[in-house]
């Protein structure tokens, strides 16, 4: 149950993320640094900048949360 509690606050989290970086992406679009799908490209990029890193922290330093 715990688990399952701790999936939808994750899922619920995610959505937040997301709602706030296409808030920013059109704040950035409106100011000029772009069109709006080159300010969502460059997002994913360093969103996934930021997940490969963390995977190899997990990797490296191994947490009760991270493990399956």
């Amino acid at each position: 149950m715990l688990a399952e509690a701790c999936a939808i606050a994750v899922s619920w989290t995610e959505v937040l993320i997301a709602r706030f970086e296409l808030n920013d992406a059109l704040l950035k679009h409106q100011a000029g640094q772009g069109t709006l799908v080159q300010v969502l490209r460059k997002q994913e990029r360093h969103a996934q900048a930021v997940r490969h890193v963390r995977e190899r922290l997990d990797l490296t330093y191994p947490t009760p949360l991270s493990r399956p």
